[in-house]
């Protein structure tokens, strides 16, 4: 059984957005192609639910901000009612992201920081609920 599902998380114009060295301002000036968070829910015949999660985002948090990550994944668990390791989450690693860490709060743009991980919680929580309530019956293939 599987089911997707997909929310727009860009951030806003004006957060903090200084994500590699050679960019010449702090600050998010527009948005060039928007960002998303993609849900995949798997569940087994036995009935054991799985969920993986794509997101457009570098990096959450930082060694100074290790509870970010829980402020985004926390609210899935929640919904969910997932126990650790059912939940899968992948960071695409794009640059055009902002530093979604909460240690960047006194940077121009900073104050923007912990509402963007509540609204990124919030987005992969949406559409991990959408996911799961879509399963349906499936076969996954790659080569």
């Amino acid at each position: 059984m599987i089911g997707v599902a997909r929310r727009d998380v860009t951030p806003p114009v004006g957060i903090y957005a200084r994500m590699w060295g050679a960019a010449k301002h702090d600050q998010a000036e527009g948005v060039h192609k928007p960002l998303y968070v993609t849900a995949l829910a798997l569940r087994t015949s036995a009935g054991d639910l799985r969920v993986i999660v794509a997101a457009d985002v570098c990096v959450v948090g930082d060694l100074a901000t290790p509870d970010d990550l829980e402020v985004v994944i926390g609210p899935v668990r929640e919904r969910l009612g997932l126990p650790d390791g059912e939940l899968l989450l992948n960071w695409s690693h794009t640059h055009a992201a902002p530093w979604a860490a909460t240690s960047r709060a006194e940077m121009p743009g900073g104050d923007l920081i912990a509402p963007f991980l509540r609204a990124l919680g919030q987005g992969i929580a949406d559409a991990a609920e959408e996911a799961v309530a879509s399963v349906r019956p499936a076969t996954l293939t790659w080569a």
